[in-house]
C-alpha cells in the first residue's frame, strides 16, 4: 500500500462510472479536502485499474460507480471482466481502505462475492444471495428522512450531527447485517409500498410498482465491516448536490477514507 507521501496526504482513488451523477459539484466536493490527492478513472479506465493491481497501491480507494451492467439488448448482469475478482482480493490481502458510496451497493452484479464483500446488494433483477430469492429492489428518490448516529464514538461518525434531516435517495435493498456493524440509521418506513420497482423502471415504467413485492428492508444506510486486512465502510446516504454540500455527508466520507486507510 503506498504512504500518504511527502506532503502527509492520503493518496484516494475515486472510481465512477455506470450512473450519471453531478459530476462538477461531486468532484469539486472530494477535491475540497486538502488532506486528500484524489485520482479520479471513469469505468472503463476504473476497470483496468481494478484487474491489473494498481488500485491495490492507493491508501483507499472511493467507489461511487456502478459497473457489471450489460448495455447490449435485454438488461441482464455483464460477465464478470478478467482480472477484477483478483484485484479485489489484491486489495484486500493488502489492506487497502474501501469507501463504497451510495449506488456502489449495485456494482457487479453478477459476483455473489461483491455483495458479501461490501455487506449487502442491491438487485437490478430478481436474485439469490445467501441460498435466498429476492426480488428487484426498491428505489425512492428525493425523499427527506431523518438520519441517526447509532455509533456515535465510531471514528467513521466523528463530528457528525447525532441526527440530522437529508434530502436524497432510499433504497429497499438486502443488507446483511449480521455482517456488517451498523453506524447510521434512517426513521424512514422501509416497506414495499413506499418504493418503486427498478426491474419496472428499467422496462420503461418509471415510478411505478405494479405486480411487484419486497419483504420489509432494514433502516440501516451506514455501516463498517472488515474483508481480509482491509476496513470497508459503505454509505447509502450520498445522491445529488444537495448531499454533496451537506456538511454531515462531507464528514462521513472524509472520516470514512481515514478510518478505512487506517489514518484515523
Amino acid at each position: 500500500m503506498c504512504t500518504a507521501g511527502a506532503d502527509d496526504r492520503l493518496e484516494v482513488l475515486l472510481l465512477t462510472g455506470g450512473h450519471a451523477f453531478d459530476r462538477e459539484p461531486f468532484l469539486a466536493a472530494w477535491q475540497s479536502d486538502p488532506t486528500f490527492h484524489v485520482t479520479h478513472l471513469e469505468h472503463p479506465a476504473a476497470t483496468d485499474a481494478l484487474a491489473d493491481g494498481r488500485a491495490a497501491e492507493f491508501d483507499a480507494v472511493v467507489f461511487y460507480d456502478m459497473p457489471g451492467v450489460d448495455p447490449r439488448g435485454p438488461a441482464k448482469p455483464a460477465r464478470l471482466p478478467h482480472g477484477v475478482r483478483e484485484g479485489f482480493e489484491e486489495m484486500t490481502r493488502r489492506g487497502t481502505g474501501l469507501v463504497f458510496l451510495h449506488h456502489a451497493l449495485a456494482s457487479w452484479p453478477a459476483w455473489e462475492g461483491y455483495a458479501e464483500l461490501v455487506g449487502g446488494r442491491y438487485h437490478f433483477w430478481p436474485g439469490r444471495l445467501r441460498g435466498t430469492d429476492w426480488p428487484d429492489s426498491g428505489y425512492l428518490p428525493d425523499t427527506s428522512h431523518r438520519i441517526t448516529v447509532t455509533a456515535g464514538d465510531h471514528p467513521v461518525t466523528h463530528g457528525v450531527e447525532g441526527t440530522f434531516e437529508l434530502r436524497d435517495e432510499l433504497y429497499l435493498c438486502v443488507v446483511l447485517e449480521d455482517s456488517v456493524t451498523p453506524l447510521l440509521r434512517s426513521d424512514f418506513d422501509f416497506r414495499a409500498e413506499n418504493f418503486y420497482s427498478t426491474l419496472r423502471a428499467m422496462g420503461g415504467h418509471i415510478f411505478d410498482r405494479e405486480g411487484w413485492s419486497h419483504p420489509g428492508g432494514s433502516d440501516v444506510v451506514g455501516w463498517t465491516r472488515e474483508h481480509g486486512a482491509s476496513r470497508i465502510v459503505y454509505l447509502q446516504p450520498g445522491d445529488g448536490v444537495t448531499a454533496y454540500g451537506n456538511a454531515n455527508i462531507r464528514k462521513l466520507w472524509s472520516n470514512g477514507v481515514r478510518w478505512a486507510a487506517r489514518r484515523e
